[in-house]
């Protein structure tokens, strides 16, 4: 739990828990603060956030080698809420939407998401040589940090480009998965 500002405020590491389990998590009643849940699919892909400001878990990246080694049902699953209240009701603290509604539902989205390429290419007297994955970042931010104009990943990030192995053998039909980023650029 995050101030307006970013300052750190209030959270805990609570382990492995079972899905479908009841988890109370530890808040502080404040107005119009951020919140940040990690639900961390595969262990130490991510590391613990306790007493990081807002502007440390920013800057904090995963490697695509430790994406890439992730299993498809383990991916990683990140929530950042930037407007919120966070309110004692009944001895207990509920997050408010910052007009006072009390809807809590909570999306988290995967950290990466599962491309998979399938083909069938069956073009008389030509043979596929290669097929390429543009744009696929070197690292994976925990939390972007929005460019000026409210969109991500940064601009800057260094992004690659993956060789899909493409033999005699799957020339003509093949599948190929790996994680790629979110579009969250809408392009």
């Amino acid at each position: 739990q995050y101030d307006s500002k970013g300052g750190y405020k209030n959270g805990k590491d609570y382990g492995n828990v079972l899905l479908g389990q009841h988890l109370e998590v530890t808040l502080s009643a404040l107005t119009d603060c951020q919140l940040v849940i990690v639900a961390r699919g595969n262990g130490g892909a991510i590391a613990a956030l306790d007493g990081k400001s807002l502007e440390q878990v920013q800057k904090m990246d995963v490697s695509s080698s430790v994406i890439n080694a992730i299993e498809p049902s383990k991916m990683p699953y990140v929530l950042h809420l930037e407007h919120v209240n966070v309110v004692q009701v009944d001895g207990e603290y509920v997050i408010q939407s910052p007009e006072g509604s009390y809807d809590t539902r909570l999306l988290l989205k995967r950290l990466a998401a599962r491309l998979t390429v399938n083909w069938n290419y069956g073009v008389k007297d030509y043979k596929l040589r290669q097929l390429l994955v543009q744009s696929v970042p070197l690292n994976y931010s925990v939390v972007d940090k929005a460019e000026n104009d409210g969109t991500y990943p940064l601009l800057v990030s260094q992004f690659t480009t993956l060789e899909v192995p493409v033999t005699d053998a799957n020339a003509a039909a093949g599948t190929y998965s790996c994680w790629v980023p979110a579009n969250a650029r809408g392009e």
